[in-house]
């Protein structure tokens, strides 16, 4: 449920915004706004408020009349530090691939770190609590692979290869495999050891890593680890939980980090 208002450490974490509102009765967008604060809200107390005749209060009322409310969506935040034409071709890429149809795009675009979120994600990511673990871990940064909502598949295949890493020579040995994207962890492993490795050839990789790499005639292949795994025991501990400073120091550039070993 959506609160009444927004803190004011996430107003300011969301500076200038474009934002969505979904019926979910049938999973459309029925309104497109932008704003500050917590202007995202303020259409449902406006509805609530009084009987003025309006399309988009109308619908909201209809909305709520059945126990249900809009789902919000931020499009982009922190606008006011840089609005560009790659920044618009990338709200386009996320509105067109939530709620229309798959493009065939290879990345996302640029600023995808304050791309399309839900507000409940953008509010439960900005309260995590910090990540904490005795257990020696290979952090991985799946970075742009990660969308809200992602199927669990596609987040596992994201986050088991290629790393050009060696989990099974750290002391102790990591058998801990974490996903994070945004400094939040995504998903959580125990993976076998020694990792299987395998010299990785054009063929595969996946359309991300391609458009990350280049051509596949200035491609040349490498050796990197694939992890085998299943589902840790304690996702639910660990997912959700955040890697921001000091809890893990910052990466660098780097695609992955260890954990306690």
């Amino acid at each position: 449920m959506l609160p009444r208002t927004l803190a004011i450490e996430i107003q300011e974490a969301l500076g200038e915004y474009v934002y969505a509102l979904e019926d979910p009765r049938d999973g459309k967008v029925f309104y497109v706004g932008r704003g500050v604060r917590d202007r995202v809200l303020h259409h449902a107390r406006d509805a609530l408020a009084g009987d003025e005749p309006s399309a988009k209060l109308d619908r909201i009322r209809a909305i709520i009349s059945e126990g249900n409310e809009p789902r919000a969506w931020i499009l982009r935040h922190r606008l006011g530090r840089r609005t560009s034409a790659a920044e618009m071709e990338a709200v386009v890429i996320d509105v067109m691939s939530r709620w229309h149809s798959e493009l065939l795009n290879e990345v996302r675009g640029a600023g995808t770190e304050d791309g399309i979120r839900s507000l409940e994600g953008l509010i439960a990511d900005h309260g995590a609590e910090p990540l904490q673990t005795d257990r020696a871990a290979i952090v991985v940064n799946i970075g742009r692979t990660w969308v809200e909502g992602i199927t669990y598949d596609n987040l596992w295949d994201a986050a088991r290869k290629w790393w050009t890493c060696r989990p099974d020579e750290r002391r102790p040995p990591s058998r801990l495999l974490l996903a994070e994207a945004g400094n939040i962890i995504r998903g959580a492993w125990t993976i076998s050891l020694p990792a299987r490795r395998q010299q990785v050839r054009w063929a595969d990789l996946d359309d991300r890593r391609r458009a990350f790499l280049g051509t596949e005639a200035s491609f040349d292949p490498f050796v990197a680890c694939c992890f085998d795994g299943q589902r840790d025991a304690e996702w639910d501990d660990l997912v959700g939980r955040h890697t921001r400073p000091p809890v893990l120091p910052r990466s660098y550039g780097s695609a992955f980090r260890y954990l306690n070993c």
